[in-house]
């Protein structure tokens, strides 16, 4: 590592670098002591001698699931599928019937039109017609008087 990174790191880095890749239990043991880089990688070689390689893994004792019977098995997911489904077509009609509306779209020709919307006999313009003295516009021709005028 020291070779390869030549002089562009310093050597505090390339010890951290270097105990990351070593063993936990030799990490802990090198982390500690303040010797140069060349100190501890004999240091390491040294304990990784005397270190014995007996790994102790766990085992357990795992349980298999029964075994079941494959047509047995696809049954009872139909089964459950089925009724998986038929619960879900029940929330959608109930979903459907909240939010059903029904247009009759033939029901706007019967309507009456707005009174807004009807020619106007007496001359008035819109706004008059619509807020009389309070009317803030006006459009002509418009024979609209108010009071304060008479």
């Amino acid at each position: 590592m020291k070779t390869l990174s030549g002089n562009s790191i310093s050597g505090d880095i390339l010890k951290k670098l270097w105990l990351q890749r070593l063993p936990q239990q030799v990490q802990v043991v090198l982390t500690i002591s303040t010797e140069p880089l060349d100190n501890l990688s004999i240091m390491a070689d040294k304990i990784l001698e005397t270190y014995t390689s007996s790994v102790i893994a766990e085992v357990s004792n795992r349980e298999l699931p029964p075994r079941i019977n494959p047509s047995e098995s696809s049954t009872d997911w139909d089964r459950k599928f089925n009724e998986l489904r038929h619960d879900m077509m029940q929330e959608i009609n109930k979903m459907q019937k909240r939010n059903f509306h029904p247009l009759n779209r033939d029901s706007s020709k019967n309507r009456p039109r707005s009174s807004s919307r009807k020619s106007n006999t007496e001359g008035l313009c819109y706004y008059h017609n619509r807020f009389a003295e309070k009317a803030r516009k006006c459009t002509k021709p418009c024979t609209f008087q108010s009071s304060s005028e008479n």
